[in-house]
């Protein structure tokens, strides 16, 4: 048990995600204070701007709603982070193989295949926009998705063995 309370790759994985978890909270705050500046004091100016490019009159929404989109990705992707750093606190203590990290396991699952979906709904607005960048969104967010969808399939997969081994160990424990 000392040697899992000691591992370097956990307490690195520990302080990495607990990094990155804040720059989540960081970035989370940025497209907030964004996208209130888009709603009140910056409207005309981003109305104009998109009007010399040629948007159609739909762009102004279309682009509050890729505010949106991107906050609520930036929060998925924190509770997806958060349900990994407390598997890693549970390893720690030398208690991986429960239930809570099975159900933890799932919603990652869930939250990853959202922020897919969140992904895909970006590429759409991209596009109705008009940006040249459009078709390399499109392109990146295909090509993303299939490593994403293999991601969702692995941390189900996981879950389900996590269930299992603490089901094996609940029985093992009852014969002792």
């Amino acid at each position: 048990m000392n040697d899992i309370k000691s591992d370097p790759l956990l307490t690195t994985a520990r302080y990495l995600l607990g990094i990155v978890m804040g720059l989540c909270a960081f970035a989370g705050t940025m497209v907030i204070i964004g996208l209130g500046a888009l709603l009140s004091f910056e409207r005309d100016r981003l109305l104009a701007k998109l009007a010399a490019a040629g948007v159609a009159e739909g762009g102004y929404i279309a682009v509050v709603a890729a505010f949106v989109l991107i906050a609520t990705m930036i929060a998925l992707t924190f509770l997806f982070l958060r349900e990994l750093f407390r598997i890693v606190q549970s390893v720690e203590r030398g208690d991986p193989f429960n239930p809570i990290n099975a159900d933890r396991l799932r919603r990652m699952a869930w939250l990853n295949l959202t922020i897919q979906l969140i992904l895909f709904m970006l590429a759409g607005i991209s596009a109705s926009i008009g940006d040249f960048r459009a078709a390399l969104l499109a392109e990146d967010a295909f090509s993303i998705a299939t490593g994403a969808t293999l991601l969702t399939l692995v941390l189900f997969i996981l879950a389900r063995v996590f269930r299992v081994g603490a089901e094996m160990r609940a029985e093992l424990e009852g014969t002792v």
